[in-house]
C-alpha cells in the first residue's frame, strides 16, 4: 500500500546541516592528558581555560601526546561538552 501526499513540501536535511547544528564552536587548546590505554583525554581550551573531554573517535590526527597544540570543535555529548575533530597544529 502506498500513500501519496499531493502538494506537501518535502524538506531535506543534509548531514552537514545536522553536524552544524550540533557543533557549538571551533576552538584551540593544548592536550593536558591522554590515556592511550583507555582512549580518552582532556584538552585545555585556550580561550576559557576549561578542560574539555575527548575520546579516540574524536581524533583526526594520531598519535596525540600531552602538550600538543590542537584545534577542535565542541559538540554536546550525553554528559556535557565533548571535543571532536581534534587536529594537531
Amino acid at each position: 500500500m502506498f500513500v501519496v501526499l499531493v502538494n506537501t513540501p518535502i524538506t531535506t536535511v543534509s548531514a552537514e546541516s545536522i553536524i552544524a547544528v550540533n557543533q557549538i564552536s571551533s576552538k584551540s587548546g593544548i592536550i593536558k592528558s591522554y590515556n592511550e590505554k583507555k582512549k580518552f583525554g582532556f584538552i585545555k581550551d585556550d580561550e576559557s581555560g576549561k578542560q574539555i573531554y575527548f575520546n579516540e573517535s574524536g581524533l583526526i590526527d594520531k598519535p596525540i601526546n600531552q602538550g600538543d597544540k590542537v584545534t577542535f570543535d565542541v559538540s554536546e555529548g550525553r554528559s556535557g561538552p565533548i571535543a571532536v575533530n581534534v587536529r594537531k597544529i
